[in-house]
């Protein structure tokens, strides 16, 4: 994009609050992905012979109605729920969120695993975020 295109960027592109990390590094792990399975499967395309090691972009949500966690931060990829932070990491990250104003926050995410060789043979979808599990988390507007 060229300096002079900046004022005129699309009205659609919205920036979105975006969690830098450091490219290819995926620390926090998410967890009850098991439960979305099928939504990972779609995300991805489907299992292959070698698996998948998809990187895309991830959205946690503030999900203060959860009746098992206050302080749950849901992860959605593509617009499908793809699993839940960690509780001990959910109260940081939502801590970080609500004294920010950051409801949603965007950041990098791994998706790998669904390996299937043969019909005994399988490996489920896991995801990891380039969110760092202590310190700060630093986050720019793009």
């Amino acid at each position: 994009m060229g300096l002079l295109s900046f004022p005129f960027r699309s009205p659609n592109k919205r920036l979105k609050n975006f969690i830098i990390w450091k490219y290819g590094s995926f620390p926090m792990e998410v967890v009850g992905e098991s439960n979305y399975q099928d939504a990972l499967h779609r995300i991805c395309g489907g299992f292959s012979r070698q698996g998948q090691d998809k990187v895309v972009e991830a959205c946690l949500e503030l999900e203060p109605q959860n009746p098992h966690d206050a302080n749950a931060v849901r992860i959605t990829i593509s617009g499908m729920t793809a699993g839940y932070l960690p509780r001990a990491q959910a109260e940081r990250v939502a801590s970080f969120m609500r004294s920010n104003g950051l409801n949603p926050l965007f950041c990098n995410a791994l998706i790998n695993g669904g390996w299937r060789t043969n019909q005994h043979d399988s490996g489920f979808f896991g995801v990891r975020l380039g969110v760092p599990n202590r310190g700060a988390i630093e986050v720019r507007r793009r």
